[in-house]
């Protein structure tokens, strides 16, 4: 491939360093000749002389002095960026832009983000919690994590190790003036707490499970929401049956007895959670690191 005008105006400036054709070369890992030629070239395209050749020395003529003095400088600032570029791949720095729904914040990203920030003290982090799903691309995230596979194809989603149980749960207050559902259907004698899609708008339905049987069931919600902690503090309050994530805030509010499980012999299915980014062809070395940890 022949050498462009970028490249031999890189070359030049090595001669005019070195002030020498045989260290230039070698610097840049060519023949004498070769680089000599190429020097050539570059003042026939310029047609004027850049170099004043003697068997003793080169110097740079009036020409070759004024465009070494303007294009050096700006070959040093991209020799800099490029070996800036380099040292990212060693030492990730940078913000990362991430999405998240709130269950996946204190499922996810909460029990591990102290460690990561400790081990890659040069990447920020600017986290959003909000549980549509959201155009990462539109809005300028640069990762998203949420509960479902369903993403745009352009999309790369990595399945997470992490995963989340859920149930049916009711304050002791309102299961002392109801009659705990027996079956699945039983729900529909309740007041149930509804959990609204952001962006589908669609109420999530109960999904239950049980030896060989599975029920789908619409529940038929009194209160809509679309938050899941808004979900728990309706629940608390007494308002009716919920379908809640089984975190630790959860297992402990049932360990005290101010939430009780309906229908514990009925399995609601987990939910698994994916990590999910544009499908690029580089990946920054911080996105690289995010996405190996947290995966992990």
């Amino acid at each position: 491939m022949r050498p462009d005008l970028n490249t031999f105006l890189y070359y030049f400036c090595s001669v005019a360093d070195q002030k020498s054709f045989t260290k230039a070369a070698q610097e840049l890992g060519l023949s004498p000749s070769a680089l000599s030629q190429a020097i050539q070239q570059l003042e026939q395209k310029l047609a004027v002389r850049l170099l004043h050749r003697t068997t003793r020395a080169i110097a740079l003529t009036e020409a070759g002095q004024i465009l070494y003095s303007r294009i050096q400088p700006t070959l040093e600032e991209i020799t800099a960026a490029l070996e800036e570029i380099k040292q990212l791949q060693h030492n990730p720095s940078g913000i990362i832009k991430i999405t998240t729904s709130y269950i996946a914040w204190k499922k996810v990203l909460y029990p591990k983000i102290a460690c990561f920030t400790k081990q890659y003290p040069y990447i920020q982090l600017d986290i959003q919690i909000n549980d549509g799903l959201n155009d990462i691309i539109l809005e300028g995230f640069d990762i998203g994590i949420r509960s479902t596979q369903v993403l745009n194809e352009t999309m790369i989603a990595v399945p997470l190790n992490n995963y989340i149980d859920s149930a049916i749960v009711a304050s002791a207050e309102y299961l002392q003036k109801h009659t705990p559902p027996s079956q699945p259907e039983d729900i529909y004698q309740h007041i149930c707490i509804g959990y609204r899609y952001t962006t589908s708008q669609q109420l999530h339905t109960w999904h239950f499970t049980k030896d060989q049987q599975s029920i789908v069931l619409h529940p038929p919600a009194n209160i809509m929401v679309n938050n899941e902690l808004a979900l728990l503090q309706l629940a608390l309050q007494g308002l009716g049956l919920a379908n809640l994530f089984l975190d630790d805030e959860v297992l402990t509010l049932l360990a005290k007895g101010q939430l009780i499980e309906v229908l514990p012999d009925w399995q609601l299915a987990a939910t698994h959670y994916y990590l999910y980014y544009p499908n690029r062809q580089f990946l920054p070395a911080k996105h690289r690191c995010f996405i190996d940890f947290f995966k992990g």
